[in-house]
């Protein structure tokens, strides 16, 4: 070997491209920082250490550099320091502590590194406190993901946090896998439901199940099958009506299941058929009932109130005439300020005018003459003057921010 590269640092650079270079290394060329690059790229790397040089503070540096180092340290220099900084930096390092340094603390500072670590915890010290984070900590990836820029790495994250779940879940002692621990699992991801023994599944667990999943209605065991988990089912997907039993398709089924979907009038047979269905019906965002897809006896006055928004042309003599009230009109000028040029005639009375005025002055200029007076316009001028001096104050704090 030419002389100029026989240096540290010809011997330091040579480890760093090449960890197989440690054997070769002269016993004068094996600094402290060439022992600890050697251990960086390899934690065997720490047995071709000479004996001398294995001191309390190198071997310290050595398991924060890599902790895997700490199954090769003397027995005299492990400490709980030593074995903390160690799983701080390789969980796997867990498996190497001694009986008597572990303790909860450090178990849970290398379920915090990496939730697999369960798997080194000595059975006396799991509790299902530590399980449930562990369960908790393993689908932490995902929150990360659910906006901004890594949405997309969603997928990926779950299908590792799944994966891990698998493992995770053997590593938990039987008496400990409750179903509270089981319900926090499929409250974090549905796809654990699979992992879960047959006495774990419960009721409850059915129905945190379906939450996300309403195809697993399914598979519920005739025991579990209610209302209740029916309609959860259904508000995940209204096809799955069709896998209801008959005997629970009630009219509280039908109810809840309007609120969630658009459905069909004629989806709901008729026994089932009420206002109060009909009124829900019409509130969904997403509706386009009709009308008159509605039978006549259940157009109730907010049902009525309620296709206004959607259409105030039903003003114009489609509401039925026993509804057509003082009340009714009233209420519906305040969903369409026209609504007065529809008014029959008699209902067009001094005293439903001062109503209408009071409950908003615009209803001034529908006020036939002969109902007008002083009284009248002084209420709208009260009103008109409130509203503009409320005006210029908010063009006021606006302009001044």
């Amino acid at each position: 070997m030419d002389k100029n590269n026989n240096t540290v640092e010809f011997w330091l650079e040579a480890v760093k491209r090449d960890i197989t270079a440690f054997q070769y290394v002269p016993k004068e060329f094996k600094t402290t920082e060439l022992c600890l690059e050697a251990v960086k790229k390899n934690p065997q790397a720490f047995q071709c250490i000479y004996k001398e040089m294995k001191t309390a503070k190198m071997c310290l540096d050595a398991v924060k550099i890599n902790g895997k180092v700490i199954q090769y340290i003397p027995t005299e220099f492990k400490t709980v320091k030593m074995c903390f900084e160690a799983v701080k930096n390789n969980f796997t390092a867990l498996q190497y502590v001694p009986e008597e340094i572990m303790t909860m603390k450090l178990c849970l500072e290398a379920i915090k590194k990496n939730v697999l670590a369960l798997q080194y915890v000595p059975d006396r010290l799991k509790t299902m406190e530590m399980c449930l984070e562990a369960v908790k900590k393993n689908y932490e990836p995902l929150k990360c993901t659910l906006s901004g820029d890594d949405s997309w790495k969603y997928d990926v994250y779950l299908k590792d946090a799944s994966d891990n779940f698998k493992k995770l879940f053997e590593y938990i002692p039987e008496n400990l896998k409750t179903v509270e621990l089981a319900l926090e699992a499929v409250k974090q991801d549905e796809n654990n439901f699979e992992y879960l023994p047959k006495e774990l599944r419960t009721a409850e667990i059915w129905l945190e199940a379906l939450k996300h999943n309403g195809r697993l209605l399914e598979r519920i065991p005739k025991e579990f099958m209610t209302e209740e988990l029916c309609v959860e089912a259904v508000k995940q997907d209204k096809n799955i009506i069709r896998d209801v039993p008959e005997k629970l398709k009630t009219a509280k089924f039908y109810l809840e299941a309007v609120k969630y979907h658009n459905l069909s009038i004629y989806d709901i047979p008729e026994e089932f058929k009420t206002a109060e269905l009909c009124l829900e019906m019409v509130k969904h965002e997403q509706s386009n009932i009709s009308f008159y897809e509605i039978p006549k006896k259940l157009r109730t006055m907010d049902l009525c109130l309620e296709m206004v928004k959607l259409n105030h042309e039903l003003l114009q003599g489609n509401i039925p005439e026993e509804l057509r009230t003082e009340k009714f009109w009233l209420e519906a000028a305040k969903i369409y300020k026209n609504a007065y040029l529809y008014i029959p005639e008699d209902l067009k009375t001094a005293e439903f005018f001062n109503k209408a005025v009071k409950q908003n002055a615009q209803a001034f200029k529908f006020v036939p003459d002969k109902y007008k007076t002083q009284e009248m316009l002084d209420e709208v001028i009260r009103k008109e003057d409130f509203f503009r001096s409320n005006s210029q104050e908010n063009e006021e704090t606006t302009e001044n921010n």
